[in-house]
């Protein structure tokens, strides 16, 4: 109720998939007991299962209403925090994070790939266990000089050899440890 009174543009109603029996299918509610929102804007179409928060109708609202997705990419080949690990030390919950905001989160070995694509909107190098090689560095410097953008998360425990390379652009990097 709140998305239609800031925006005359957003209609919504509330259905029951038992009477609704064309709508259920149409959207593929299989489950009487979900709490299902779909979003659509023109061919685009974007459903919520099991709705917990104003958070995801949000999320599904931007992806409906985006042209296109931005693509974010996260560093491989450098025993960096992996995108698919949901335990402590993985980054998944902060990819999904990324994704819900309408970005393809996907991963990228910087010399296989010759750089980074133009398409990239912010290149993330999540804890590198190993250091980079000079010409990926490179690469990434490139990528920076061309308007890029780079998140860099070091890890206290090891040494990714990119101390220098951040002091040339401006920053110090300090072996405290965030808790």
């Amino acid at each position: 109720a709140v998305y239609s009174s800031v925006c005359p543009f957003i209609h919504y109603r509330f259905i029951d998939p038992n009477r609704e029996l064309v709508l259920s299918q149409q959207y593929n509610i299989q489950r009487y007991r979900d709490n299902v929102v779909a979003v659509e804007s023109g061919e685009s179409q974007e459903m919520v299962i099991n709705m917990a928060s104003e958070e995801q109708v949000t999320n599904a609202l931007i992806r409906a209403l985006s042209a296109d997705r931005r693509k974010v990419l996260f560093l491989e080949g450098h025993q960096e925090r992996a995108i698919d690990d949901g335990g402590n030390g993985g980054f998944m919950l902060a990819a999904q994070a990324v994704s819900d905001q309408n970005y393809l989160i996907e991963t990228l070995n910087v010399l296989e790939a010759g750089g980074v694509p133009a398409d990239c909107r912010a290149l993330v190098i999540a804890g590198p266990r190993k250091p980079l090689l000079p010409e990926e560095v490179r690469l990434i410097d490139d990528y920076l000089e061309n308007n890029g953008r780079v998140l860099v998360a070091l890890d206290p425990e090891y040494d990714a050899g990119l101390d220098e390379w951040l002091l040339g652009w401006g920053i110090r990097v300090d072996r405290s440890m965030v808790v």
